[in-house]
């Protein structure tokens, strides 16, 4: 139809207007074609004429529907102009408060101004996957296009982000980058994505600033190329950077500030880091105060600062790179306020004293006088000579800008590239997504060089989008087979050739450059000459210094002043020089001569389209106009090269007010950043495209009967369509879609609310005539009635007279009176029975009040004895665990001492092997010595000549020997003393360190009595300071502990030092050797004597420095393995006893001596050891017999109150709960077991060095504290662990101290063993000097070298004496290791002692039991028959389906059998006989009575892995057999455990559960995504645990078992540990199982819940005509219904079913995925504007209904259906009614699961279906955001998290299965099991 048709009364136009731009009028008459005006009214009401043209009448614009405002795609709108597409974005922006639009490709992205709730990580993973178009416009589904269609068409992508300052670019880019990060974790170490989003802060810093538009606006073109790899992760980036605003660091406008980096230093100015630089505050700098204010509301400079270096930091930027970053920025505000003054006219200078100056020269490097010559001189060179001029001060200050600018220009450049260099990560790139963040369109008041470049940078980008949306149209038009015609579009190519070809503005800029006195005057006049024909361009009118372009989007007047001077930024090459020679090398590198390269090494090869112009020498540099235009070809080759995806930022206001909408302001931009030419472009073809079945869904209300009954939805569209509209060029059919000119979608809107209309009147029309109808016929009835009595009235006046009115009067009279008589005698009867029935009901009410207040008061004595006897009973069990809890300390501390002797008798050995083997060196010593005599004997006749001659030499030396032993003597007598003294004082010492733990024993004690009396009001803080304490000394002790390992290696390396000394010693001594060899005369003789004397002396020297090495380290040993209670002693008798022995000169060998006193000590040290042992194991029976007694008072006090009532009975079941600690007895008596193993271990492994025995011991240590943690845990549970814990604190501190006190030592001894070897170097001096003199008077006699001999003689017998010796302290040492093994027998039988105990302590638990059983046996006999009833029903059930089951498996078996006979028979007739004996073994009926089996299945070793593969690995889910016994796997395996247990054989039991685990885990890992495998494991493994708890033995499992079942229970083995690891694995395996139904529930939640309508002739299908990527559509989708949803879950329980698994886990499971159904639910409505609609909400409450009737169904509605509360309350608010106060205050109340964020998403997003509908009013929106501001507890979070998960448990439900009535399958091939 015409489009002059559609103006018709009741239709609204859009007209101009000057205030806001467009305004809405409604038509009062139709208009006529040839008519002057249209007769319009106002929005306010006023009317007013429109005139029109009558040569060409342009009518205004049609308003489009209102079901079509407020559309998510702004070319989905049936009218596309300039009025729809503002209106659109101002309902959607300040209605919906709805920020994001599409306009086609384009995403509109309008600034709030305001935080919103909708880029958290849970919208991202919405976000991630979808289609673009299938939820609302967003950022993220920008990103995720571009992602996707590099993932699909290895395409690489550019994101194009473009606004105005303040429009939100930077933010947008920023959202874009956090998406790729987020969405493609490379999962690497070096989080190459954080680096990503780490450079953001770093740019903003240095390369934004505030300006009158914006806070943080970026001065910058930035174009960030994020590279992926073949896996779709980032690998790495890359930024290029465009036309940096330069003039800014030196000048800013007012209201105006400097990049953010100077402001942030400045604010930093007081730290310690930044002193050096000379800050002063913002407003002292010149370059930082021009524009006024110094700070930005809201913004901390200092934080900034500080996240500013720490993505410095983050992204590996060295500290030092970072101090020369910031010594550049400070010397340039420094050089800004260098002042430079006038001297004269044409001259100008800088005072030398100039602070800042100095401070600029300082912190750069450079010369202070070429500073100041240079900044106020020039040097211009002539033909003969070179001048220097002095320049001006206005000269001048530009020098000084033009250097600040130039140095912060390199290093914005050098930073960017250590960020470049920083974001490569080595790998290959496979491809990239380009994120540019532009200038849009920028027009000023005043418009200069910047302008001129961001406007003409956006004629190509235009020009670039233009083509690119063009091209997809086509696509489009391709894909569907429509006819594709020429579009006729702006083209600005025109304005693009004006500004770069040849002879253009830049081409005239660049010549006018090269001329040294060009002016801006000139260059403009050569624009006037050569330009001046080109329509483009204009000349201003009353102007000369300006020209005017007309751009794509504006006419825009540039001021020529300044071009020229920006476009050469040039720099006196004099302050270049002398910046190049600074000795700050960052600076120096600035000024560095290069050859130009590349603008950029990385990305696509790009070839010119205009060849870059070569300078011709040195003066010619590159222009600043020429290289923006060689990197703008490089970015549009770039962009070309990939597939754009375009973002258009919005500011809709000037004032950064929140959703506030300027639509002056907003159309501007529309128009300058191409949304409305892509509207000019859609709008020439068919802008309105439809599904057949959006259309059919639609628009079926206008189909005739004959057209709905097609059985073909497109021909039925194709029928209509051509019925409604005759122009066949209004619509095209497409392959999906049906494509509409502009305005046909509103004729058919209009179409279908015409007929709606139509149907409403005679809807109304029916209604109205049936209520009239109704209305008349009751008062035609009325009126019937009224003259039947007044014709009735007027036939009894003629009929009765005067005497029968009389009569009738006083019948009436009698009649009163009798009636009155008749009711006073029945009053008075009612009366009297109603006191009588009173008075009895009184009465009985009164004594039943007696009763009850008798009952009270003796429910009260009871209750007070009764809870007496309950405080009596707690505090005794508290008392008889805490003794408990005592013996089991004492016996561990009982087996450390055990350790602690044998270690010591290990360290007694290897000194006697070490020893002996020193003592087997010096006898080879020896014998060198005799040969060495025998060689100087057949010299003795050529010495005795000389022997006279040596006498007295002789003499001599033998009196200086004398005097050397009389002061070695002297000092043995001072060591001796010393050693005295210090044993004392260690005495001392130990007494004092005994008499402070005796205080700290009683303080301990002291304190766990207070904690006794405040145990149940303090246990909370208790526990948290124990907690704390322990982790403070835990980390003391680790501190100690790596201090003693550090003192342990000095004192190694101080060993090795004193073996190196030793060496020299020993080489000196060979030297000596040697000498005696060459020596001829007879003195040598008395050499080698003197030799000897000093070999004895080492010898004795080494035996003592030995012999204090093992006793320090035995102190070592002994301290940290007894805790330092007797160490002491024992060292003090060492000290005491030894040195006499071991320094007495002229015997070898006294040292044995001094050993065996040692060793005598050790030994009666031992033995009284043995006697502490004896007295704390009879303390240990005392406390035994003790807990005896407590247990005989407390069965006399339990046989007193035999009268308590049911509320007594149910403490005492509690106190036996709390009592359960036996078992954890009988567990620590294992691991004493346990210990005894390791102790045996240990004492065979006595040849190890003392170094591995110092390992050994800290390993040791380290598994002690790991145990008393494991011990703090078991007895969580239990209220007493605060006072345990206590305990251990206080042992904790004890330790820590006694570490404290071996580090001490250790240092000492440190120190000792230093100085040591400082006297062991001076003796070796010393030595060396002897031997120089010796080597002068060498000479021995014969005689003495006899005696020599003898000596040696005597020695040898004496060795041999002592080899014999230490054979016998050897066998010594033997025998006190089976008085070791004696006492651990001891230990032993005092444990099998406390067993008998427990056994005794559980005989009388028992008997308490018996005792409790007889109190209650009078109130549960009633119950006792309806549980004997149950059980019989129970029992008889679990017969009846064992029989099943047993008959079942024989079937199955029989089955098999045949079949295998029958295969037999055709391979193998020659084995008739044997088939015949099978048949026969076959047909034997199977034993129906199997109490002879103990449920026990046998098997050998060598058949475990066979076990595990037949009945785990290979066993299958889908089995007949397996789905008749659900859980007969984990019954089997649980009878092969009991057998195991049966035969007390640890090993074997160990290996199956081992092997169990192992292969259950297999399982679930090769078949992770298998759903009836995991179900089937998991039910397997909830009943293996089942089994481990119901047959442990332990009381709270064992309640409803059958005797039979109690006598199957575990006898030999605790498998706790085993029951956890089962549970941990139980819990893997459910979480695993959600994840696989998650996996295949979420491609159908929204589908069926919200896109498929359940509910008939309900569609609330929207004209949406989204226009979505054809690369994002997936064809040929099958639909998901509800029902299909359903029919999921029903195959998801049947199978839980099937496998038997506990109902409690399957109402967990179930509840799980229906949380999962519902906030899937939710967060698509919250994202899809679509699904906010009042029918939306009857289909999902419709849907849920399905729901909760499948859960009725189930059983499973209770804890489930409050998993969909929230879908619930937000379907109930869309169809809620929201208008009135009363509507908000429902809403309020009603949705309490809702947070207020998702309130008022819904409410903004609520879109009608129909013209009858309204909008939500924003006042109403405001008011229940008002109310819901004070709800405490309201969450911030728009989504809901859909990975949440509940936390899952396994209830215990005993299994009636009896073990031994189970058979094996023949058909799971377990033929090795024997059933016992």
């Amino acid at each position: 139809m015409a489009l002059s048709e559609l103006y018709t009364k009741y239709n609204r136009v859009w007209i101009p207007d000057a205030e806001h731009v467009w305004k809405s009028a409604e038509i009062l008459r139709d208009f006529k074609p040839g008519e002057e005006a249209l007769e319009l009214q106002l929005e306010d009401g006023t009317e007013m004429v429109y005139p029109l043209d009558k040569s060409s009448p342009q009518l205004p614009h049609l308003r489009n529907p209102n079901i079509l405002v407020g559309s998510n795609d702004l070319t989905a709108l049936s009218y596309l102009h300039e009025p729809a597409v503002l209106h659109n974005l101002k309902v959607r922006f300040v209605e919906s408060n709805i920020i994001y639009s599409y306009c086609g490709i384009i995403l509109v992205a309008v600034n709030p101004y305001k935080q919103l709730h909708i880029y958290g990580d849970a919208v991202i993973r919405a976000y991630s996957g979808q289609n673009m178009g299938a939820m609302d416009p967003h950022i993220f589904a920008v990103a995720e296009e571009a992602y996707k269609q590099m993932a699909r068409n290895n395409k690489n992508q550019s994101v194009i982000v473009s606004g105005e300052s303040g429009a939100g670019k930077t933010v947008s880019a920023r959202y874009v980058m956090r998406y790729f990060a987020m969405v493609s974790k490379s999962g690497s170490k070096t989080r190459v994505e954080d680096k990503v989003l780490a450079s953001n802060p770093i740019t903003e810093a240095i390369g934004n600033a505030k300006t009158t538009r914006n806070d943080n606006s970026s001065r910058f073109g930035k174009y960030t190329e994020i590279s992926f790899d073949r896996r779709y992760q980032i690998i790495g980036a890359n930024m290029r950077t465009y036309l940096l605003e330069k003039s800014r660091v030196v000048s800013q406008s007012e209201n105006e500030r400097n990049y953010h980096i100077f402001y942030q230093m400045c604010a930093c100015a007081e730290q310690s880091e930044f002193k050096s630089l000379r800050l002063l505050s913002a407003e002292e700098f010149r370059y930082t105060c021009m524009g006024g204010e110094t700070g930005i509301e809201g913004v901390d400079d200092r934080k900034d600062m500080e996240e500013t270096r720490r993505t410095f930091s983050l992204l590996g930027l060295t500290e030092d790179f970072q101090s020369d970053v910031f010594k550049v920025l400070a010397g340039i505000l420094h050089l800004g306020n260098v002042e430079i003054r006038d001297v004269g006219s044409d001259r100008s200078s800088v005072s030398s004293s100039d602070q800042h100056l100095a401070a600029f020269c300082d912190l750069l490097g450079v010369s202070p006088d070429g500073v100041t010559r240079w900044l106020c001189h020039r040097r211009i060179a002539m033909v003969a000579e070179t001048v220097v001029k002095p320049v001006p001060s206005e000269r001048a200050v530009s020098a000084r800008d033009a250097l600040a600018k130039q140095i912060y220009a390199h290093l914005f450049d050098c930073v960017i590239q250590k960020i470049n260099a920083a974001l490569q990560v080595p790998g290959k790139q496979h491809s990239f997504i380009g994120v540019l963040d532009i200038y849009g369109f920028e027009t000023f008041n005043i418009n200069s060089f910047e302008q001129f470049c961001i406007n003409y940078a956006n004629e190509k980008l235009q020009q670039q989008f233009n083509l690119h949306v063009f091209k997809l149209e086509q696509d489009e038009y391709m894909k569907e087979d429509i006819p594709w015609t020429l579009i006729d579009f702006y083209d600005n190519q025109p304005v693009i050739d004006l500004i770069e070809a040849k002879m253009g503005i830049l081409d005239l800029l660049d010549e006018e450059c090269l001329f040294p006195q060009g002016t801006d005057q000139n260059w403009l006049q050569k624009l006037y000459n050569y330009l001046a024909d080109n329509p483009l361009f204009e000349k201003p009118r009353m102007s000369n210094k300006a020209f005017i372009i007309q751009h794509f989007a504006d006419k825009v007047e540039y001021q020529c002043w300044g071009f020229l001077e920006k476009n050469r930024d040039t720099l006196y090459e004099e302050l270049v020089d002398t910046m190049r020679t600074s000795k700050f090398p960052l600076l120096a590198n600035f000024f560095l001569e290069v050859e130009p390269d590349g603008l950029g090494s990385k990305g696509i090869k790009v070839r010119p389209a205009r060849p870059r112009v070569k300078p011709a020498n040195k003066n010619h540099r590159t222009t600043v106009g020429e290289k923006f235009s060689s990197s703008l070809y490089l970015l549009m080759e770039t962009l070309n090269a990939t597939t754009p995806h375009y973002v258009r930022c919005i500011k809709p206001n000037e004032e950064k007010m929140p959703f506030e909408y300027d639509s002056k302001r907003v159309v501007q931009q529309l128009r300058a950043c191409g949304v409305l030419e892509t509207i000019h472009i859609s709008a020439q073809s068919y802008p309105s495209r439809w599904t057949y079945i959006e259309f059919y869904s639609r628009y079926s209300i206008l189909m005739s009967q004959e057209e709905l009954g097609l059985n073909h939805k497109k021909l039925a569209c194709k029928t209509v369509l051509q019925r409604l509209i005759q122009d066949s060029d209004q619509n095209k059919f497409g392959r999906t879609k049906i494509f509409f000119r502009a305005g046909q979608v509103a004729y058919l809107e209009k179409l279908r609310l015409d007929r709606l209309r139509k149907a409403c009147l005679t809807i109304q029309k029916h209604v109205r005539g049936w209520s009239h109808r109704r209305k008349f016929l009751r008062m035609r009835e009325a009126a019937i009635v009224l003259q039947q009595y007044v014709r009735g009235q007027r036939q009894i006046c003629k009929t009765v007279t005067a005497a029968a009115l009389k009569q009738g009067w006083a019948a009436v009279v009698i009649q009163r009176y009798w009636r009155s008589y008749l009711t006073r005698q029945i009053y008075r009867m009612v009366r009297f029975s109603s006191i009588i029935i009173q008075a009895f009901t009184r009465g009985w009410i009164a004594r039943k009040r007696y009763k009850k207040m008798v009952e009270v008061q003796k429910a009260l004595i009871l209750q007070k004895y009764a809870r007496a006897w309950l405080a009596r009973r707690r505090f005794q069990s508290l008392r008889r665990l805490v003794h408990n809890v005592q013996l089991s300390y004492r016996c561990q501390q009982l087996r450390k001492k055990l350790e602690d002797q044998a270690k010591e008798n290990r360290g007694l050995l290897e000194r006697l092997t070490d020893l002996a083997g020193a003592h087997a060196q010096g006898l080879d010593k020896l014998r060198c010595l005799e040969a060495q005599l025998g060689k100087s004997a057949t010299e003795k006749a050529s010495l005795e000549e000389r022997e006279k001659k040596s006498k007295e030499d002789a003499t001599k030396t033998i009196a200086q020997l004398q005097e050397e032993k009389d002061k070695l003597i002297v000092e043995k007598q001072n060591l001796e003393k010393k050693c005295a003294d210090s044993a004392t004082e260690m005495k001392d010492d130990f007494d004092q360190i005994k008499t402070t733990l005796i205080e700290d024993v009683e303080r301990v004690e002291r304190l766990r009595k207070i904690a006794e009396n405040n145990l149940d009001l303090q246990t909370e803080d208790h526990e948290k300071e124990v907690k704390l304490q322990k982790e403070d000394h835990d980390k003391e002790v680790e501190v100690l502990r790596e201090e003693n390992r550090r003192l342990k290696e000095e004192r190694v390396g101080l060993q090795r030092q004193t073996e190196e000394e030793a060496q020299v010693n020993t080489d000196l001594q060979d030297q000596v050797i040697q000498l005696t060899k060459h020596v001829k005369v007879i003195p040598e003789l008395h050499k080698d004597l003197h030799n000897l004397q000093t070999q004895r002396d080492d010898l004795g020297r080494k035996m003592k420095k030995q012999s204090e090495q093992a006793r320090a380290k035995m102190s070592v040993i002994t301290r940290q393995l007894l805790c330092g209670m007797v160490e002491e002693e024992v060292i003090s008798r060492l000290t005491s006893d030894s040195p006499d022995q071991i320094y007495e000169v002229g015997d070898l060998l006294t040292a044995f001596d001094g050993l065996q006193k040692a060793t005598r000590v050790l030994e009666r040290h031992q033995q009284e050891q043995k006697e502490g042992y004896d007295s704390q194991m009879e303390g240990l029976r005392f406390k035994v017999e003790h807990l005896q007694n407590q247990n005989n008072q407390l069965q006399k006090l339990f046989q007193e109150k035999t009268s308590v009532n049911d509320s007594i009975s149910q403490e005492v079941a509690r106190l036996n709960t709390e009592n359960m600690v036996i078992p954890e007895l009988k567990k620590q008596l294992s691991e004493l077991r346990q210990h005894k193993q390791e102790l045996e271990v240990q004492l065979e492994k006595q040849a190890r060095k003392m170094t591995e025995e110092m390992e050994e011991i800290s390993k040791e240590l380290q598994m002690n504290v790991e145990e008393e943690g494991s011990q703090t845990r078991l007895l969580e549970e239990h209220a007493e662990k605060v006072e345990r814990e206590k305990q251990e604190v206080e042992r904790d501190r004890e330790e820590v101290e006694r570490v404290k006190e071996d580090v001490e030592r250790e240092k000492e001894e440190v120190e000792r063993e230093k100085e040591e070897v400082e006297r062991e170097k001076e003796e070796v001096e010393r030595e060396k000097q002897e031997v120089e003199r010796d080597k002068e008077k060498v000479e021995r006699d014969k005689e003495e070298v006899e005696r020599v001999k003898e000596n040696v003689a005597r020695e040898k017998e004496e060795v041999e004496r002592k080899k014999e010796e230490v054979e016998r302290e050897k066998e010594e040492v033997e025998r006190e290791k089976e008085e070791v093994e004696r006492e651990k027998e001891e230990v032993e039988r005092v444990k099998e002692e406390v067993k008998t105990e427990k056994e005794e302590v559980e005989r009388e638990k028992e008997e308490m039991e018996r005792e409790k059983e007889e109190v209650e046996r009078e109130k549960e006999e009633m119950e006792e028959v309806l549980r004997k009833q149950k059980n019989i029903e129970s029992e008889a059930k679990g017969r009846f389906s064992q029989e099943a089951s047993r008959l079942t498996a024989e079937n199955m078996d029989f089955e098999e059998q045949l079949d295998m006979k029958d295969r037999l028979i055709r391979k193998l007739q020659n084995q008739i006989k044997s088939l015949q004996t099978s048949e026969e073994a076959n047909q034997t009926p199977a034993p129906t009575i199997t109490n002879k089996y103990l449920g026990m299945l046998e098997y050998k070793r060598e058949d475990e892995a066979k076990l595990i593969q037949y009945v785990i690995l290979d066993l299958k889910p889908r089995g007949v057999l397996v789905n008749m016994i659900p859980g007969m796997a984990a019954q089997l395996l649980f009878m092969c455990v009991r057998h195991a247990d049966y035969l007390n054989d640890g090993a074997k039991l160990k290996s199956l559960m081992n092997a169990i685990i192992s292969g259950v885990k297999k399982v679930i890992t090769d078949h992770q995504e298998d759903f009836e495998l995991l179900s089937f494991w998991l039910s397997n493994t909830y009943h293996m645990l089942s089994c481990l708890k119901q047959y442990s033995g332990e009381e709270e499992f064992m309640k409803q078992n059958t005797p039979r079942q109690n006598k199957n229970c575990l006898r030999n083995f605790d498998l706790s540990e085993h029951r956890q690891i089962f549970s941990d694995l139980a819990i893997r395996i459910y979480h695993q199982f959600i994840s696989v139904m998650e996996k295949n529930l979420i491609p159908m939640i929204v589908p069926g819940m919200l896109e498929h309508d359940s509910l008939q002739d309900m569609s609330s299908m929207t004209p949406t005509g989204s226009r979505k990527r054809s690369s994002s559509i997936y064809e040929d989708q099958e639909a998901c219904t509800i029902y299909s949803l359903l029919q999921q879950l029903s195959l998801y329980h049947s199978t839980m079913s099937q496998h038997g698994m506990e109902e409690g886990l399957v109402r967990q499971a179930v509840k799980q995925t229906f949380f999962l159904v519902g906030a899937d639910t939710l967060n698509n409505i919250l994202l899809r504007k679509d699904m906010c609609s009042c029918r939306k909400g009857m289909q999902i409450r419709s849907n849920i209904s399905y729901l909760e009737a499948w859960l009725k169904e189930k059983e499973l509605v209770q804890g489930t259906m409050a998993t969909l509360k929230p879908l619930s309350q937000a379907a109930w608010l869309l169809q809620v009614n929201k208008t009135t106060d009363d509507d908000i205050k429902d809403i309020t109340e009603h949705c309490s699961e809702l947070s207020p964020v998702q309130i008022v998403k819904i409410l903004n997003s609520y879109t009608p279906t129909d013209d009858f509908e309204k909008r939500v009013a924003p006042s109403f929106v405001r008011k229940v955001q008002g109310l819901l501001q004070d709800r405490e507890g309201g969450c911030s979070q728009l989504m809901l998290d859909t990975q949440y998960r509940f936390q899952v448990t396994f209830p215990f439900t005993p299994s009636s299965q009896a073990l031994e009535l189970l058979q094996i399958p023949s058909s799971l091939k377990l033929g090795f099991l024997t059933r016992i």
